[in-house]
């Protein structure tokens, strides 16, 4: 699912409205009005929902993987290139977005990582994202 499918079937007066709704919950009494007949909204927070679920789910299942026993078949670095290929994939997507696309699609993966994540690893997240950053401007200088 990407998020321009979604506010596809969102008129463009709505989108700030709906993005907020589905990152926080928050919504005020005319976006409520306009969600409660609008099939295509329902449809739209729907499949929002669906689809933060089978991130949490994808999330949980490489959570519980690096929870394995000794002798499990899951070895730390199958587990990295797991997480790995997964970053990579997510960064795909974003890049295939509309710039302007971009930023809402990470404020919504932060607002996912907010809520499962506590203050030592929000902190942990940010050294992780600032290692990223400098990992990518490495590689960029490398190509000249």
């Amino acid at each position: 699912m990407k998020l321009d499918d979604l506010l596809g079937l969102i008129p463009k007066q709505w989108h700030e409205a709906f993005l907020r709704f589905i990152d926080t919950g928050d919504a005020d009494e005319g976006f409520l009005a306009y969600l409660d007949s609008d099939t295509q909204a329902q449809e739209a927070v729907e499949r929002a929902i669906e689809a933060q679920a089978k991130a949490f789910e994808g999330l949980a299942k490489v959570l519980a993987s690096s929870g394995s026993p000794a002798g499990a078949k899951t070895t730390t670095e199958e587990q990295a290139e797991l997480v790995s290929a997964q970053m990579a994939h997510a960064l795909e997507g974003a890049l295939e977005l509309p710039q302007e696309e971009r930023h809402a699609a990470l404020q919504l993966a932060a607002s996912v990582l907010r809520v499962d994540l506590g203050r030592p690893q929000r902190r942990e997240l940010e050294s992780l994202t600032e290692d990223l950053k400098n990992t990518v401007a490495a590689l960029a200088v490398s190509d000249y």
